[in-house]
């Protein structure tokens, strides 16, 4: 990295400078890793599977009790919307990984440690939700992993 300016001539800032120090990275290109078109499929696909998930269980208290209860008389209803969040959580992963390829063409560093902030979130979501989604198998007749009851 000879380079030590902005791609519009600018000198970088001093943060910037010294993320660079720390962390060389070599800018990958506009399109990225997955390409422009699943990223941009992904930004727009994942945050409409979360709404949708979100808006079939809206109707419902978020409190967990009464998830659970919605669960028990919806049961497809409920997984259909904690499947759509979950699918929709884990869709966005290209489209944070085309941000963060377009963030680092200007600073590799604020693009790689963004990016790679941003799937760990996503990721960490996506484990919530399959917690989220675990108990409500205890709701149905015949819970293969029911709790002990008092």
């Amino acid at each position: 990295m000879t380079n030590r300016t902005a791609p519009t001539g600018t000198p970088a800032t001093a943060i910037d400078a010294r993320l660079r120090a720390l962390l060389p990275v070599e800018p990958m290109g506009a399109a990225g890793f997955t390409g422009r078109w699943a990223g941009g499929t992904a930004m727009v696909l994942g945050p409409v599977l979360m709404l949708a998930g979100a808006l079939l269980r809206v109707r419902f208290h978020f409190f967990y009790p009464d998830q659970l209860a919605a669960y028990e008389r919806h049961p497809t209803l409920m997984a259909t919307a904690y499947g759509l969040f979950a699918a929709g959580s884990v869709l966005l992963w290209p489209a944070v990984a085309v941000l963060a390829t377009r963030i680092g063409i200007r600073s590799p560093g604020w693009g790689l440690w963004g990016g790679v902030l941003a799937v760990l979130g996503l990721f960490a979501r996506t484990f919530h939700a399959g917690v989220d989604h675990r108990p409500s198998s205890w709701c149905g007749p015949v819970a293969p992993m029911s709790p002990p009851r008092p």
